[in-house]
């Protein structure tokens, strides 16, 4: 075998760095950009739109293994009829260009007492950044 045909060290090492890269984009970056949150945006709709034409209640609604996922999401009465809930996810692993707070429709108001995100508290896993959001609009 002559020396030519032999793969040389230095396209190894190119070889390596390349795949290295290729696997950390995989493992770190995918999962915490866009593409790594479209599941659970695409939950949220689906929860939103599926409780759009719900009775309009002074209850929040819990909701685990939303959709058919792993992710628990919590209805948020508004008291509208229109849009009875807006709809926050409890345990999204990680923030995106939104932040840490993945909640459909956005930026309405809405209800919910200290005591009731105790008791959610109590049957699921709370992101602490959505805790504290949710804590910081409870009413005593």
């Amino acid at each position: 075998m002559s020396s030519s045909s032999r793969a040389s060290p230095v396209k190894w090492g190119i070889v390596v760095i390349i795949v290295s890269l290729a696997a950390y984009y995989a493992v770190y970056v995918l999962p915490r950009g866009e593409l790594g949150q479209a599941e659970q945006w695409r939950v949220l709709q689906a929860v939103e739109y599926d409780h759009r034409a719900s009775s309009v209640t002074a209850e929040p609604k819990l909701l685990q293994n939303a959709a058919g996922s792993d992710l628990s999401a919590l209805g948020l009465p508004t008291g509208q009829k229109t849009s009875p809930f807006t709809w926050i996810l409890l345990n999204s692993d990680s923030g995106d260009d939104y932040g840490p707070i993945k909640m459909l429709p956005q930026g309405q108001s809405f209800t919910i007492s200290c005591r009731e995100i105790d008791d959610v508290s109590a049957k699921v896993v709370i992101e602490p950044a959505v805790s504290a959001y949710l804590k910081s609009h409870c009413v005593r």
